[in-house]
């Protein structure tokens, strides 16, 4: 991120594309979308924004923050106990 240019954008959104063509050079799902491929493609992965974004989250709250499956099932809205576990992986 240091270094990284300045983007001085004036724009009501905080992370702001400064390729972006819409008013406020917001990120759209599109712009998200190619970039996330072309990182997961460069390490090999497969998986798509939604669940590679909900995986990294459940995964660092889980085990960086110490939220329970419990927690993390109520924070991120999973209907059934499997579905918490399936994105949350848990590491020792």
């Amino acid at each position: 991120m240091e270094e990284m240019e300045p983007v001085s954008i004036l724009s009501p959104f905080f992370f702001v594309n400064p390729y972006g063509r819409l008013p406020g050079k917001h990120y759209t799902l599109d712009s998200l979308g190619d970039i996330w491929r072309k990182a997961a493609s460069s390490v090999g992965e497969r998986i798509g924004l939604y669940a590679g974004t909900k995986h990294s989250r459940a995964t660092f709250l889980h085990n960086e923050c110490g939220l329970s499956l419990d927690e993390l099932q109520l924070a991120g809205g999973w209907a059934r106990r499997d579905s918490v576990t399936a994105y949350a992986e848990t590491k020792l």
